[in-house]
C-alpha cells in the first residue's frame, strides 16, 4: 500500500514511534521511515530531504502539531500532512482541516491498526492533486477524493455537479440529483447544523462535520462531509463537499454506547438494590430503574406468595390515568399461561395477536395490564433466585409493535436486572427475618427489666410515643427515625445490672448510690453490643445522659457530637421523669417540666430538640 514511499513521523514518544513502526513494518515492509523528535527537527529534515507525507504529532515539545504545520505552508513544502493527536478535541479537529491538514486521527485504542491505510489514502490524493496541479479546480477536487461522493453547488445552495457514488448512498442517481437542493438529501432535524456549516463554506471556511443523508428507501446513512469553498478567478463561486459513508462505524459506537449503558445501569441498579433491606422500598426502586432501562410504557412487580401472585410495586413511564392494581391478588392455578412460565422459568414476549387471544379472559388482562386499554406487547420475565421462583416481572408497552417491538436484547437486559433483583428481594427478606428474631431477644431482655421495676415499661411506651413525635418535626431520615425507635425503648436496658435496692430506692441517692446509677448508660451499651443488628444503637443508649454544654456523661460530649438520637431521648427522659410520680416524690407536674426544659435548653440540652417536642405538647395538650 506504501511500497516505496518515505514516511517523516514526528512524534518525542519513543514508545510510539517504535509502535507505528512495528505497524507499517507487518502492513508494508518496503516504506522508509524517518522520525524526527520536535518540530525543529522535522522542518530541518524537510529542508534536505521529500518526503511522500508527514505524520505528526500535536503534542509536541516547544511547538505543537498546528504550529509546525503552519511553517511547513510558510516554507511551501509541498508535502501532505495528517495531525495524529491523544487529545480526541472537535475543536483542534475542526481548525486542523481548516488550515488544510489533508486528516486528523485520534489515539483512540487500536487506531495504529488502521494508521498505515489513512496515510496510504492521504499519499494518493496528494499524488493525484499533484498531477492534476493544471486542471481546473472543480475537476481538480472531484477527481482528488472520487472514492468518496463529491457535490459541487452553488451559492444557493443548489447541485451542480455530483459524483455516480451518491447513488450507493442515496439511492437517487447523479442526473436525478443535478439542479436541485442539496438541502433535499438532508434530514429535516439535520438541517440547520448543515445550513450553518454551509454558510461558514460561502464565507470561505473550510468545515468538516458528522451528519446524516435521508436515503430513497427512507433510511438514513451517517456520513462524515468536508466542505471547502469553490473559487473562480479568486472569490467564492460555490461549495465542494466530500461525503464519505460511516453508517457502520457510528452504528459501532452506537452499539458500544449502548452496551456501556446498559452496562453502568446494571452497576447502578446492583448498587442501590444490594444496600437497599427495606423489601418495597426495594422493588419500587426496581421497577422505576427497569422501567426507564428497558424504555417501556410500564412495569409491574409481583411476589409469589403461598400459590399467589401479589401486585408489589409499579412504575409508568409517564403519568396517565389507571388503576396499577397495587397489593391485588391472583391465583397462580387461574392463570395457566403464567403457571406454565413459571414452571418452566423462562421469559415470554407476547405479540399483539397472542395479547388479542389471551386477554379474553378478563382476569388474566387485568393481571397483565390492569384496566389499561391498548397495550400491544407484554414481556413476562421470571424473578429467580437460587432455583427458587420469587415471582415475576410484566412489561407493557403501549407503542405498535411494527414500530417499538420488545426486542431480545431488551429482554436480555431485564432479566439480568431481574436476576440481581431476585438476589436482593430474597437478601431483603432474610434480613426482615434475622431483624424480627433479633428484636424478640432483645425485648425479652426489655421485659426482664419491666420485672424489676414497673416504671420503666411505662417510661420507655412514653419516651417511645414522644420520640416518634419529635422525630416528624425534626425531619429525620427513615434511617434516624429507625434508630431512635430502638434508643427510646431499649436506652435503659442498662438498669438490668442496677442493685434492686438502688432502683426501687424510696428516697433519694446517696452520692455512691448515683455513681452506680450512672452506669446504666454504659451497661446498656455492653448489652447491645452483643447484638450485630443493634450496633448502630449501641452509641445512642451509651450517651443518652450527655449534656448539649459537655457537662453529662460519661464522656462528656457536647453539642453535635452527641448522637441527635441521644439528644432527643435525653429531653424527653428529663420531661417524663419529671411528671411521673416517684417511689420517693409526687410529680412536680408538666408546667414545672416545661418550664425546667426551656430553663435548661442550649446548656443541658439541645435547644432545637426542646422546641420540636414543646410544639408536640403545644398541638396535644392532652398528652401527660
Amino acid at each position: 500500500m506504501l511500497e516505496n514511499d518515505h514516511l517523516l513521523l514526528v512524534d518525542d514518544d519513543p514508545n510510539q514511534v517504535e509502535l507505528i513502526k512495528h505497524f507499517f513494518s507487518k502492513q508494508s515492509p518496503n516504506t522508509k521511515i524517518t522520525v524526527a523528535e520536535n518540530g525543529r527537527a522535522c522542518l530541518e529534515k524537510l529542508s534536505h530531504a521529500r518526503f511522500s507525507v508527514v505524520l505528526l504529532d500535536y503534542s509536541l515539545p516547544a511547538m505543537d502539531g498546528l504550529q509546525v504545520f503552519e511553517e511547513i505552508q510558510r516554507m511551501k513544502y509541498d508535502v501532505p500532512v495528517i495531525i495524529v493527536t491523544g487529545r480526541g478535541s472537535e475543536g483542534i479537529a475542526v481548525e486542523a482541516m481548516k488550515k488544510g491538514v489533508y486528516d486528523y486521527v485520534v489515539k483512540k485504542s487500536g487506531y495504529e491498526n488502521f494508521l498505515p491505510a489513512v496515510v496510504g489514502k492521504t499519499i494518493e490524493r496528494h499524488f493525484l492533486k499533484t498531477r492534476l496541479a493544471q486542471s481546473e479546480e472543480r475537476y481538480q477536487r472531484l477527481v482528488e477524493c472520487a472514492s468518496d461522493v463529491v457535490c459541487l453547488v452553488d451559492l444557493k445552495g443548489k447541485i451542480v455537479m455530483i459524483n455516480d457514488r451518491i447513488e450507493k448512498l442515496s439511492g437517487y442517481s447523479s442526473d436525478m440529483l443535478a439542479g436541485k437542493p442539496l438541502l433535499q438529501l438532508i434530514p429535516p432535524e439535520d438541517q440547520i447544523l448543515f445550513q450553518k456549516n454551509f454558510k461558514e463554506v460561502s464565507e470561505g471556511l473550510r468545515v468538516r462535520l458528522e451528519n446524516r443523508i435521508l436515503h430513497k428507501d427512507k433510511t438514513k446513512n451517517w456520513v462524515s462531509i468536508s466542505g471547502g469553498p469553490l473559487l473562480e478567478k479568486g472569490a467564492v463561486a460555490g461549495a465542494i463537499f466530500i461525503l464519505r459513508d460511516i453508517t457502520e462505524q457510528k452504528q459501532t459506537e452506537m452499539e458500544l454506547i449502548r452496551k456501556n449503558k446498559e452496562l453502568r445501569l446494571l452497576l447502578e441498579v446492583g448498587n442501590v438494590l444490594v444496600s437497599n433491606r427495606q423489601l418495597d422500598q426495594l422493588l419500587e426502586i426496581f421497577a422505576r430503574q427497569l422501567t426507564e432501562a428497558i424504555v417501556t410504557t410500564y412495569s409491574r412487580i409481583f411476589l409469589l406468595q403461598d400459590d399467589k401472585l401479589v401486585v408489589r410495586a409499579v412504575y409508568p413511564i409517564r403519568g396517565f390515568s389507571w388503576n396499577p392494581g397495587m397489593q391485588e391478588i391472583f391465583s397462580v392455578d387461574s392463570l395457566p399461561k403464567i403457571k406454565e412460565i413459571l414452571g418452566e422459568k423462562r421469559s415470554i414476549v407476547m405479540t399483539p395477536e397472542m395479547l388479542e387471544e389471551i386477554c379474553r379472559i378478563d382476569h388474566i388482562k387485568k393481571f397483565l395490564m390492569s384496566d389499561l386499554n391498548g397495550i400491544q406487547s407484554v414481556a413476562l420475565v421470571p424473578l429467580i433466585s437460587k432455583e427458587e421462583i420469587l415471582g415475576m416481572i410484566v412489561l407493557g408497552e403501549r407503542r405498535k409493535w411494527e414500530r417499538s417491538p420488545l426486542t431480545d436484547s431488551q429482554i436480555a437486559l431485564c432479566e439480568a436486572i431481574a436476576h440481581q433483583a431476585a438476589i436482593a428481594v430474597e437478601n431483603a427478606r432474610l434480613f426482615q427475618d434475622l431483624k424480627g428474631a433479633h428484636f424478640d431477644t432483645i425485648q425479652a431482655l426489655a421485659e426482664t427489666l419491666e420485672t424489676k421495676d414497673a416504671y420503666t415499661k411505662v417510661h420507655s411506651d412514653h419516651t417511645l410515643e414522644y420520640a416518634m413525635a419529635v422525630a416528624e418535626k425534626l425531619n429525620l431520615s427513615e434511617v434516624d427515625k429507625e434508630l431512635l425507635k430502638y434508643a427510646a425503648i431499649f436506652h435503659d436496658i442498662g438498669k438490668i445490672g442496677i442493685p434492686d435496692s438502688i432502683l426501687n430506692k424510696p428516697a433519694r441517692l446517696t452520692d455512691e448510690e448515683y455513681e452506680v446509677m450512672k452506669t446504666h448508660p454504659e451497661r446498656g451499651a455492653n448489652i447491645l453490643r452483643k447484638i450485630k443488628f443493634l450496633a448502630p444503637v449501641v452509641p445512642l443508649v451509651l450517651y443518652h445522659q450527655e449534656m448539649y454544654n459537655g457537662k453529662g456523661y460519661p464522656a462528656g460530649l457536647a453539642g453535635e457530637a452527641i448522637p441527635i438520637q441521644s439528644r432527643i431521648v435525653a429531653v424527653l427522659d428529663a420531661y417524663d421523669a419529671m411528671t411521673s410520680n416517684r417511689v420517693y416524690r409526687k410529680s412536680p407536674g408538666k408546667e414545672y417540666a416545661i418550664s425546667e426544659l426551656k430553663k435548661y435548653a442550649g446548656s443541658q440540652f439541645d435547644p432545637k430538640v426542646v422546641e420540636a417536642f414543646l410544639k408536640v405538647l403545644e398541638e396535644n395538650p392532652s398528652v401527660e
